[in-house]
């Protein structure tokens, strides 16, 4: 079922994440999983914050960045939404990012990445020890809370393949890699709940990133369902 659309302002932040939230919490009520299109990687902020008014949350994040960018007060960006969570929310317990980029992320993040003892798996990492064997890993960390959520920032994706994301990144992911992953993890039992940001549909003729997206919110819910069958 498509819940529609959500009003937002590009200038008002309190008002777009209070709709947002609102929106998303209904859909959380009304259905076994959810899917979010996205807008940039903030919306996962209100998503997220919705969420956790029913539970404690692990979040698996396939993104190019680590998104802990701090700015002033009052000021919010598709970098900035991950630590604000951290900082005013206590359901979110568990957090993995995979897909990490070398020389996309300062230094000061990555340190404060491991500070904050977040989890994550570089595009080389993933590949010496081979998707399954890290999904598993992962499938370990984050299954014991009420919730798991992904969030699928679509530079996550080799920019070799689409220009039609926020930030274009350089040795990512392809798309073989992403699907499998997806697959894999949608295999949670305790999956609620996944986006797809930070595509950018102007930026592209051919609207493969689009297709890809659409593809792997196809891939989550049979894969959730397909379970879900056989658990009935």
């Amino acid at each position: 079922r498509d819940f529609g659309d959500v009003m937002v302002s590009n200038s008002n932040l309190d008002y777009s994440y209070a709709n947002i939230k609102k929106a998303a919490l209904e859909a959380y009520k009304k259905a076994r999983l959810v899917a979010f299109l996205g807008g940039d990687h903030s919306i996962s902020y209100a998503t997220l914050s919705a969420l956790s008014e029913l539970g404690n949350i692990s979040l698996i994040i396939l993104d190019a960045h680590h998104d802990l960018r701090k700015l002033k007060k009052g000021y919010s960006s598709s970098g900035t939404y991950l630590r604000t969570l951290i900082e005013e929310n206590k359901k979110i317990k568990n957090i993995v990012q995979i897909g990490m980029r070398d020389f996309y992320n300062s230094k000061i993040y990555v340190d404060y990445a491991n500070e904050l003892g977040i989890k994550y798996y570089t595009v080389e990492e993933i590949r010496e020890r081979s998707l399954k064997s890290v999904c598993e890993e992962v499938i370990g960390f984050v299954s014991k809370t009420d919730f798991a959520y992904i969030s699928i920032d679509m530079d996550v994706l080799d920019a070799f393949y689409s220009n039609g994301f926020n930030s274009l990144c350089i040795n990512g992911l392809e798309p073989k890699e992403i699907i499998s992953l997806v697959r894999y993890l949608a295999s949670l039992n305790n999956i609620k709940a996944l986006d797809i940001v930070e595509i950018a549909p102007l930026y592209e003729n051919e609207k493969l990133a689009c297709q890809l997206g659409a593809y792997l919110i196809l891939c989550t819910a049979a894969s959730y369902f397909s379970r879900w069958r056989q658990e009935s």
